[in-house]
């Protein structure tokens, strides 16, 4: 019988909790699910998946408003142009 047992970690200090809360966000997973993971992994009890070992830097980077509207104002259609690319 698999019975869920509940675990509680104390004296995680903001910048953690931010990150962890950063990288969920970033895999689509709830902070719950995203320690989970982490602890699973750690402590052996999951399967391996495949990395690039790339993960580590995943978070580090803040969040800038004016990267991403930039980001977003390329991915914009431009039908002006259109014309000139034969579309």
């Amino acid at each position: 019988m698999n019975i869920s047992q509940q675990l509680t970690i104390r004296g995680v200090d903001k910048t953690t909790k931010k990150s962890l809360e950063a990288r969920a966000r970033q895999r689509g997973l709830s902070l719950n699910a995203y320690n989970l993971e982490l602890l699973r992994r750690d402590a052996g009890t999951s399967p391996a998946r495949p990395t690039n070992g790339l993960e580590r830097f995943a978070g580090l980077m803040p969040f800038d408003p004016i990267v991403e509207e930039t980001l977003a104002d390329q991915r914009r259609p431009t039908p002006d142009k259109w014309d000139n690319h034969g579309l």
